[in-house]
């Protein structure tokens, strides 16, 4: 690493990046192209209501909330939310999930990862509708 680019703040090297890749997506090259329409129509969603607690039938807004701060907190430090949102799971199947990741998130309670499940099972689950994405976000889902 050159002594110059040790001075370069993280912040300015970020920002260099994304002004770097702005440039690109604004020439049209590919595969950049699309994924600034990506980054357009995902600018466009409010995650509030995507993970929502206004229902509160299936879970109590208290445990609701906690439910979705860890979850945006947690899971998708790794995963894209469409990936959570549309699996649509049932009980068993967010129990099952969540242990195969149990060693990924140790630093998280058991309690706490109760929690996620019951969130995750109330709210994205087969009785109910997924959530409306925008085609581009779903289009750009890689599933991994």
């Amino acid at each position: 690493m050159r002594p110059s680019d040790q001075k370069m703040g993280v912040g300015a090297a970020r920002s260099a990046l994304l002004s770097g890749l702005v440039a690109l997506v604004a020439l049209g090259l590919s595969p950049l192209a699309q994924f600034g329409a990506h980054m357009a129509a995902a600018q466009q969603l409010d995650l509030e209501k995507i993970f929502t607690c206004e229902d509160q039938s299936t879970l109590p807004l208290d445990e609701c909330n906690v439910g979705r701060e860890l979850v945006t907190t947690n899971c998708v430090a790794c995963h894209a939310f469409v990936q959570i949102v549309l699996r649509q799971y049932d009980e068993g199947g967010w129990k099952s999930l969540l242990n195969r990741h149990r060693e990924r998130v140790s630093h998280l309670s058991d309690e706490e990862v109760e929690t996620i499940r019951h969130y995750l099972a109330a709210k994205f689950n087969p009785e109910r509708e997924p959530p409306e994405l925008p085609p581009e976000i779903i289009e750009a889902l890689t599933d991994y």
